[in-house]
């Protein structure tokens, strides 16, 4: 056997060592020259063993074998595949962590690993569980291919790009090296990952509701007639609120499982809910809730709450329903008074071991679905759709849709449809906004943000309480309404005199002020008045927003 030599190769900021030889044994051969490639350690820059990499309980290093004419011939076109291959294993062993592009858009990865439980949750009525079973070990490996990928920017050439580097990574890690090139049949080991691809984008989209470009359609084919009509309409954004009450007074689905509806929760943070993750919060307008996020239940291997949640964004606050909150309180003391010790740490759902904490939770998975999907509801659920084209594949669709994810989708629509602030948005539902950097992500509030946030679900009708005035008097601290409100209440002292400036946020509002024992003067100004040494009832300009809108939730 010749000299070995051995060089150090940088791919996508990772070092590799390859050992470079001329076995005898290749001799006379078109490829003589062959490689060993082992991944460095970013941490320490020793050479990771196939045990680190999780392929074995071997501490030999790894050496994954690349065969050419000579080096230069490996690196320029034989070794790009295995270094991709084993950077896909890397990421899985978690030793490799690259940042997430804040600014750019959502990483691909980040988001099919948060959607892995609903992605399985829609198919496993199709699915057999062997499928199931080959298919969860298939979507760990698609999920470290999909790596670096920005969902924003995926379109039909970057899809077919990746298509192309699934295939050429299933090569890489099969024992017969035959050739493969874009267009050919695809290798055996890359075919269940390439059909995950599809399916989980076209879900990704139609579920979630992620901004990607790319239509997908199979390996070597293009997007159906019905793909690209789905890709453009959706009926289950919104669901009726008579449908949602109807659902609602199950009686499995009152008490704490409530916070499905009206906070837009995970199924797995719902359960793993503690009841000191309930906070009463005192403001202008007396006791506000809002629930804490702080952890989730685990229904796979471990079955136990954790501490960590799907992703660092979903450590959170979300306001909760006045009434709703005020029902939860007082059925928490009952408990605490009956069982006569601090239950704060216990779990809300009042399940007092694991193992039936996680038969709760898949109880509550499957009876969600059966509900919406009972004919009846079905039915009222469907007459609501904005567009008809073909009733019974829009019917296979909606079906699909109607799981928990559901209420998690109808809830952020009725914060975007009432005028919830972006970012608000975003920080409610746990996921990254895409224009934050890293360093500036979301960690908490003040309280007065806090009471600001919930007092922005106090004006408003939600499912489980109506919306509200805001009270004020005048001469008070506050000399501004703390946020936008279609209704303001406002006490003024004998013998006073005020100038109040109503801020119109659209054009076609019907705005109305009356009041007892008074005489009011009521002047318009296309523009906001100088100001002035009088008291002032003024909205601030970053809070002026679009207060309600009556489509698709109409007004109670």
């Amino acid at each position: 056997m010749a000299k070995t030599s051995i060089r150090i190769i940088t791919y996508e900021n990772v070092n590799f060592s390859v050992r470079y030889s001329f076995p005898s044994a290749l001799a006379g051969k078109q490829m003589p020259c062959r490689g060993l490639v082992t991944p460095i350690s970013p941490d320490n820059g020793q050479l990771i063993t196939k045990k680190q990499l999780g392929r074995s309980e071997s501490e030999t290093i790894v050496d994954r074998p690349v065969y050419g004419k000579n080096p230069a011939d490996i690196e320029k076109q034989r070794i790009t595949p295995v270094l991709q291959q084993l950077l896909v294993e890397m990421r899985a062993a978690r030793l490799v962590r690259e940042e997430q592009p804040y600014g750019q858009g959502h990483d691909l990865a980040d988001i099919a690993n948060e959607f892995r439980e609903t992605f399985f949750d829609l198919h496993r009525r199709s699915w057999s569980n062997s499928t199931i079973n080959s298919y969860n070990g298939q979507y760990k490996i698609l999920c470290g291919e999909l790596k670096g990928i920005v969902a924003e920017e995926l379109t039909a050439e970057a899809y077919i790009d990746l298509q192309c580097k699934i295939c050429r990574n299933a090569l890489a890690t099969t024992r017969i090296r035959s050739e493969w090139t874009p267009g050919a049949e695809a290798p055996p080991s890359a075919q269940k990952r390439l059909n995950l691809l599809y399916e989980l984008i076209l879900d990704l989209k139609r579920v979630s509701g992620y901004d990607i470009p790319v239509v997908p359609s199979r390996y070597n084919g293009k997007p159906s007639h019905d793909a690209l009509l789905f890709a453009r309409t959706d009926s289950a954004r919104s669901l009726p609120s008579d449908v949602l009450r109807a659902v609602s007074q199950n009686p499995e689905l009152q008490g704490q499982t409530a916070l499905l509806l009206d906070t837009g929760l995970r199924i797995s943070e719902n359960t793993g809910l503690l009841n000191g993750s309930l906070h009463c919060i005192n403001g202008s307008q007396g006791e506000l809730y809002y629930i804490s996020v702080t952890g989730q239940f685990d229904a796979g291997r471990n079955k136990h709450r954790t501490e960590f949640p799907k992703t660092d964004p979903s450590y959170r606050i979300i306001p909760v329903s006045v009434d709703l909150g005020r029902k939860l309180a007082e059925e928490m003391r009952h408990s605490a008074d009956k069982k006569q010790r601090d239950i704060s740490l216990l779990l809300m759902c009042d399940q007092e071991s694991d193992g039936q904490a996680s038969t709760y939770q898949d109880r509550i998975s499957k009876l969600i679905p059966e509900l919406l999907r009972d004919p009846n509801t079905f039915a009222k659920i469907a007459k609501e759709r904005a567009y008809t084209f073909d009733d019974k594949r829009q019917d296979e669709s909606l079906r699909s849709m109607l799981t928990c994810h559901a209420f998690r989708r109808n809830y952020c629509t009725w914060m975007y449809c009432h005028g919830i602030p972006t970012q608000e948005i975003y920080q409610q539902m746990g996921h990254a906004l895409k224009t934050q950097s890293k360093r500036s992500t979301y960690k908490g509030k003040p309280p007065a943000d806090i009471y600001a946030v919930c007092l922005q679900k106090y004006v408003r009708t939600s499912l489980y309480s109506p919306s509200h005035t805001l009270y004020y008097t005048a001469g008070d601290k506050y000399t501004h309404s703390e946020v936008p409100a279609c209704s303001i209440d406002l006490s003024l002292p004998p013998n006073s005199c005020y100038r109040i400036i109503i801020e119109d946020t659209e054009p076609n509002n019907n705005i109305t002020v009356a009041g007892e024992e008074i005489a009011l003067t009521i002047v318009y100004h296309e523009v906001q008045p100088s100001a002035s040494e009088t008291s002032e009832f003024l909205v601030r300009d970053e809070l002026l927003t679009i207060q309600s809108k009556n489509f698709p939730f109409r007004a109670e």
